[in-house]
């Protein structure tokens, strides 16, 4: 679809559904972009995902905003799966949970502190009980990703856990988010030196950690451009939930074994936990939970969707005035899958 047609149909909210992807069983990591607003959840203008709603096939991008809706519609589905360290390309293939170095490349891990880990932190790193060590966080930004923006539904067709997008007039399977997603301009306008607030939600967990990276809306949008201008973080970090409450919680910062050299990620808050495995680490927030019965608690568990995760980032000074688009990036540690999302922001 040309994008001027695709921006008339945003402009009036109507549009029709080419197709419904099949309902799978399993689940893979998801996750949304919800400040700035995405160009990933193009489909909230149609009924399905329109004010907030999560699609009509069982399984959505669920997510808590307080009382605004969370429009992120299809946003949860524009990842890169299959992915792990040392590879040149995803295989896109099922990959949570994943155990296994997908090309051959023998690349060890970097982040390998177990207080960076989110999972299996008792085991020696690089041991054969490491099993998650060939997954993208355990190199935090060195495995290949389909786009920078995210492939629709993970990989080129469908695969089980979660692993799908419901075909619309904006994209289909195996699109690219960079190709197909327009520009969406947020309104948001940043100053350069200035700290400014970010918020993305976790539909479903699987540990890792995340980076934000900005590339001038001028140039290609890839994951060079991104790597070349990854933004600081102001190292505090919050929860929000969905009746507005907030609390200040200790971030965990990586700078070493990381990509780009001299960069920092953020180690996903939230620890995993289900029925037969305790959190790793401690839940950020007080809960109380019977995990033998629920999975998901206020700040932890599989699907800790009903909370906002809050960072606060330094826009480098030295930031030339303009338009650019604000990547995220998750690298999952249970899994080979890595998330992308892409926001049109300015900078003053």
């Amino acid at each position: 679809v040309p994008v001027g047609s695709i921006m008339a149909i945003i402009k009036d909210g109507r549009a029709a559904l080419v197709a419904v992807a099949a309902t799978v069983a399993c689940v893979a990591a998801h996750s949304s972009l919800v400040i700035p607003p995405s160009r990933n959840a193009v489909d909230k203008v149609l009924p399905p995902w329109k004010n907030g709603k999560y699609g009509t096939d069982g399984w959505g991008c669920n997510c808590a905003n307080t009382s605004v809706p969370c429009d992120v519609a299809q946003s949860c589905f524009w990842f890169s799966q299959g992915c792990t360290i040392g590879c040149k390309t995803c295989d896109g293939g099922p990959s949570n949970p994943n155990t296994v170095d997908r090309c051959g490349s023998g690349m060890k891990p970097t982040v390998n502190n177990p207080l960076h880990r989110t999972f299996n932190r008792n085991a020696t790193a690089g041991s054969a009980e490491d099993i998650y060590k060939h997954n993208p966080w355990r190199a935090a930004g060195s495995a290949p990703v389909y786009d920078p923006c995210g492939m629709a539904g993970g990989g080129p067709k469908e695969e089980p856990g979660e692993a799908k997008y419901t075909a619309t007039v904006f994209a289909k399977q195996g699109d690219l988010g960079s190709k197909v997603l327009p520009p969406a301009p947020s309104g948001t306008v940043w100053k350069a030196g200035d700290v400014v607030e970010t918020a993305w939600s976790i539909r479903a967990n699987h540990g890792g950690g995340y980076q934000y990276r900005l590339c001038p809306s001028n140039e290609t949008l890839t994951e060079e451009c991104f790597q070349a201008r990854p933004i600081p973080f102001a190292e505090k970090m919050a929860l929000r939930w969905e009746n507005g409450t907030q609390q200040m919680i200790p971030g965990t910062y990586v700078k070493d074994g990381v990509l780009p050299v001299g960069s920092t990620w953020a180690m996903n808050p939230l620890p995993y936990s289900n029925s037969a495995s305790p959190p790793e680490f401690d839940p950020p927030c007080h809960e109380t939970v019977d995990r033998l019965h629920n999975d998901t608690g206020k700040c932890s568990g599989r699907d800790p969707y009903d909370v906002l995760i809050i960072d606060w980032l330094v826009v480098p000074a030295t930031t030339i005035p303009g338009d650019y688009v604000l990547g995220l990036r998750w690298d999952c540690e249970k899994s080979a899958q890595i998330w992308s999302a892409c926001a049109d922001i300015t900078i003053v």
